[in-house]
């Protein structure tokens, strides 16, 4: 059953990529007249993704709210794969493989499994070469730099009056010409508690899982190895050029001061989604929305995670009216208020830190209209913001407006 499972999600997934409609823009460019002269990357994600689990996923929310899947449970939804009650994701052991001879998947920024990547560029009037392969060392930090490279434009100092700072990384177009020996020296990595620096041709690697809250960074072990001869990474010499390995760790501590990757975290999924983001506007008790305007993106929404809200909506309808009145992400994660039901729901996965009660009321004002109001809360740690929401909404066929309003209260402690 897991291994039919898994075989399926892996099709899946290679479908996607085969349909990728990409081919449409490279036509166009052809038909104009303008292909010749354009530039064209294409590169893969920072390793293959192992958000999967070792059983796959239905609905690959479920690991950012740290919903464990079983096989048991995405076999229900086994003839469904693929269409929209789905949102899959391959197993882990697919990430393995698709990594394969590196170590580890993305995240694991340590690791060329988590950072090496195909890059396939295409300039047919800039690039003499066709269909050759180049084994300089470069990363994504260089792309910025060969685009105004070959654009013949230098980065500004000041832009509008603000000082920018300067790109780090190099421009590849030296290796449009032949492979050779690479011009960049050194990259460091960092992702979710993970380090990596590669010098000149050595990569010193951090032992440390993302997303477990560990911390303790300065008891990470090292590894390191020589990739310029050991390109998979399968021979640790940290304890034969333990020198090495210290001066790399501490190339990697210049980096990251120089480009503002300390302090390192590695909290899970969860307790990182949950933080509420700096905003330019002060915090508010009230909100308003007005319908028939475009849609409010999550990021700039009134923030309901991992605490106690409720909302209330008001509704007056005609017999017929019907449709959505509030909605907050997917069918994947979030909820939605209903005016053919006068309820709400929510999806499988909530985008709360911890699972919401939904529940509704409803009234009748007069055969023609109905009034009705729903109200959510989830559980929240005694110390955390509370947060209520009301929302008034008058429906009918030809006018609709609506009120929202937004309540915070500190709660004790």
């Amino acid at each position: 059953m897991k291994l039919k499972l898994s075989t399926s999600l892996l099709v899946l997934f290679l479908g996607a990529m085969l349909g990728m409609p990409a081919h449409a823009m490279i036509d166009y460019l052809q038909e104009s007249g303008q292909l010749e002269n354009t530039v064209v990357l294409y590169a893969a994600d920072n390793g293959a993704s192992g958000e999967g689990s070792p059983n796959g996923s239905v609905n690959e929310n479920k690991f950012f709210n740290g919903y464990p899947d079983t096989v048991a449970e995405n076999m229900k939804y086994y003839d469904r794969l693929g269409g929209p009650d789905t949102y899959e994701h391959f197993p882990t052991g697919w990430a393995v493989a698709f990594s394969t001879p590196f170590q580890m998947f993305k995240r694991y920024s340590e690791y060329s499994g988590g950072t090496s990547d195909p890059l396939v560029i295409s300039w047919p009037k800039g690039i003499k070469a066709r269909g050759e392969i180049r084994n300089q060392y470069h990363h994504s930090t260089d792309l910025v730099p060969t685009i105004l490279d070959i654009a013949g434009l230098e980065m500004p100092k000041v832009y509008k009056g603000v000082q920018q700072y300067p790109v780090s990384g190099i421009s590849m177009r030296y290796t449009f010409d032949a492979d050779g020996p690479t011009q960049k020296k050194r990259q460091y990595y960092a992702m979710l508690g993970t380090r990596g620096i590669w010098e000149d041709g050595w990569l010193a690697s951090s032992l440390h899982a993302p997303l477990t809250g560990k911390g303790h960074f300065e008891q990470d072990e090292w590894q390191l190895y020589h990739v310029d001869v050991d390109r998979s990474e399968s021979k640790d010499l940290a304890k034969e050029n333990p020198e090495k390995l210290k001066a790399l760790i501490k190339v990697w501590f210049e980096e990251a001061d120089k480009n503002f990757v300390l302090p390192l975290d590695d909290r899970s999924a969860v307790e990182q989604l949950g933080v509420e983001r700096p905003s330019d506007e002060p915090v508010r008790e009230r909100y308003l929305y007005y319908p028939d305007t475009a849609p409010v993106p999550e990021g700039v929404a009134v923030n309901v995670r991992g605490c106690s809200y409720k909302i209330l909506a008001n509704v007056d309808l005609t017999d017929n009216a019907s449709g959505v009145i509030f909605a907050h992400g997917s069918r994947f994660g979030g909820m939605r208020c209903s005016s053919r039901t006068r309820s709400c729901t929510t999806s499988t996965t909530s985008s709360a830190s911890s699972p919401s009660r939904i529940w509704s009321r409803a009234s009748s004002s007069s055969r023609a209209s109905r009034r009705s109001a729903w109200s959510s809360s989830a559980r929240r740690p005694a110390t955390m913001a509370s947060r209520s929401v009301t929302s008034n909404w008058s429906a009918s066929r030809s006018r609709r407006r609506s009120t929202s309003t937004w309540r915070r209260r500190r709660s004790e402690p």
